[in-house]
């Protein structure tokens, strides 16, 4: 039995010393992230502004910011797709980010459109608004 007794020990004291012995690995699981939106074009015709944007990747849904002053943005609508329609007529800014879940990935670039008494329109295809260098406008007079 005394020899029974000093084997348990043994192993008991063997285990411990091999579990501080032995390094502890941290595994992190790091979930995935949001991918950022890209693409975005704002085209202004017939009295709406569309928005589309390419598909980001892991993204469930889209928060679509705007802004009338191209620096204060709020948040207008969330959706499934990859385009919405806007009615807000003036000079306006726009956002959109990927969201999944509580994750939410970078904003686009920003895009802007001005519209002057719902019939003339000028389109920005470029980084800046209204001044030369890069930016295109298309004129659309209907």
């Amino acid at each position: 039995m005394k020899k029974l007794k000093k084997t348990l020990v043994s192993l008991v004291m063997a285990l411990l010393l091999a579990v501080t012995i032995i390094p502890s690995t941290n595994v992190t699981v790091q979930a995935a992230s949001v991918g950022k939106v890209t693409g975005l074009k704002a085209v202004y015709t017939k009295g709406k502004t569309k928005l589309t944007w390419k598909r980001a990747s892991r993204a469930k849904k889209y928060e679509i910011y705007r802004s009338t002053n191209g620096k204060k943005y709020k948040k207008v609508k969330t959706v499934k797709g990859l385009s919405w329609q806007d009615t807000k007529k003036g000079e306006l800014w726009y956002k959109v980010r990927a969201v999944n879940g509580r994750k939410k990935g970078k904003f686009s670039s920003a895009v802007s459109v001005y519209t002057i008494g719902g019939r003339i329109s000028l389109r920005q295809t470029g980084n800046s608004f209204l001044s030369a260098g890069t930016s295109v406008f298309a004129l659309e007079i209907w």
